[in-house]
């Protein structure tokens, strides 16, 4: 729900989650571009965290593996396999969250929620202003898309 990396999924830990603020923040040190990232979550994305029987502590991983390590990449794409996902990655999700995104909201918003940097020098200097609001509304709007198509996959037409 979050379009994010696989290594940011699979490497993210209690601390990095705030429920109450909504949020997730991947630190610098564990992000592609060595800025910090925070995600703003949809609704959908808070059910399935808090729903989560996990340990809570802040060192504990979300998706933890066997070992007391994170899931592995290969972890991850198995299990894509394992639900029959038709040949779905973790990276088509992100692409498929761009394409989706760009229909409906602007090229800046969509590239921030990817955690892409957007502009020049010039224009990342000046810009102070926060995007979360633009970026949550965009997330929410990704999770009730994929609610609604896996609730179209679940109808069954009456002919009458």
């Amino acid at each position: 729900m979050t379009a994010a990396r696989t290594g940011d999924v699979i490497g993210a830990t209690w601390g990095e989650i705030k429920l109450e603020a909504k949020t997730w923040t991947i630190p610098a040190e564990r992000y592609k571009t060595g800025k910090e990232h925070v995600i703003q979550l949809s609704d959908a994305a808070i059910a399935l965290l808090t729903g989560l029987k996990s340990n809570r502590n802040a060192d504990a991983y979300v998706f933890p593996g066997a070992t007391g390590k994170p899931l592995s990449n290969m972890a991850m794409l198995e299990l894509l396999r394992g639900m029959d996902a038709n040949g779905y990655t973790p990276h088509g999700m992100r692409s498929s969250f761009s394409n989706w995104g760009h229909r409906d909201f602007d090229h800046e918003t969509v590239e921030l929620c990817l955690g892409h940097v957007v502009g020049n020098k010039v224009s990342q200097a000046y810009w102070r202003d926060t995007v979360m609001p633009k970026c949550g509304r965009c997330w929410q709007a990704w999770a009730n898309y994929l609610g609604n198509v896996h609730a179209a996959e679940n109808v069954v037409k009456l002919h009458g």
